[in-house]
């Protein structure tokens, strides 16, 4: 069963950093269709695979701190 997330990404100001955040996403096992814009990402993601904290850190180590929206 899939569940969905919202997260605010700081850093992101072009098109670059929008494929740069989508390329982190797809590495992460569990992580499934995401919508990028700058400045927030809306994916879907497997719990028993990922958590969202697990995805934050992997924004933040690719360079975008990203805090989960409730």
């Amino acid at each position: 069963m899939s569940a969905q997330a919202k997260f605010q990404v700081s850093g992101m100001s072009c098109q670059g950093c929008v494929r740069h955040v989508q390329r982190a996403l797809g590495k992460i096992e569990g992580v499934g269709a995401a919508e990028v814009s700058v400045g927030h990402v809306g994916l879907e993601y497997t719990p028993e695979k990922v958590t969202r904290e697990v995805i934050a850190a992997a924004l933040a180590e690719a360079g975008y701190p990203a805090i989960p929206e409730a």
